[in-house]
């Protein structure tokens, strides 16, 4: 694990994440889940700035009701933001589900129409999956301590072989390969400015 920008994502995301944002990253080759990973850093993790963890590999990453999400390595978005909501209620913790998943959908409707939320967790093209969020969060007294927002979004993926139903990525959609690095920032930063709503 690093907090340095790996070969694998390009040159062009430093000035993205050290110089824009200021928001720390931890880049991961390999993992069985972004979330349990993040899990591990907020071990050692004294600070309250939010992070992000991103995999180039997730080889065991969970959707809703413990199904399996699928992700060939290096094609896809597979990450976890940790942030700190003092400000939620545990009882309005849909309020933070509802702000990724929006900002998402604000990603995905650059390059397409027809996007929609299939509340809580799923974001679809049509009647085919495009990605999805698990929350994980901590609650303290009444309110939010931790969450963990685990995100997948299918980019480049063009085969999938588990038996999740009608999968599909964006280059499928577009008839064309993504650039990985600049789906990334748009991504994040979409994801990112739903969140700023929260200070």
């Amino acid at each position: 694990m690093s907090s340095e920008i790996p070969s694998w994502f390009g040159v062009n995301l430093v000035s993205y994440f050290f110089y824009n944002y200021q928001m720390k990253s931890f880049f991961c080759n390999r993992v069985d889940s972004t979330n349990l990973e993040a899990k591990h850093i907020l071990k050692s993790h004294k600070s309250k700035d939010p992070f992000w963890v991103i995999a180039h590999e997730q080889y065991a990453g969970r959707g809703h009701e413990n199904n399996q999400w699928e992700s060939n390595p290096g094609e896809n978005f597979t990450s976890s933001l940790v942030i700190f909501p003092l400000k939620i209620a545990a009882f309005h913790q849909f309020q933070l589900s509802k702000l990724v998943s929006l900002g998402i959908k604000d990603f995905l409707e650059l390059y397409l129409e027809g996007v929609k939320v299939k509340w809580p967790n799923d974001l679809y093209v049509g009647d085919r999956k495009i990605g999805g969020i698990l929350i994980e969060n901590e609650i303290l007294g009444e309110f939010l301590s931790v969450s963990i927002i685990g995100i997948g979004v299918n980019i480049n993926q063009l085969e999938f072989v588990s038996n999740a139903p009608n999968p599909v990525s964006l280059s499928q959609l577009l008839g064309c390969k993504m650039e990985l690095t600049e789906a990334v920032k748009l991504l994040q930063s979409r994801v990112e400015n739903r969140i700023e709503s929260l200070s």
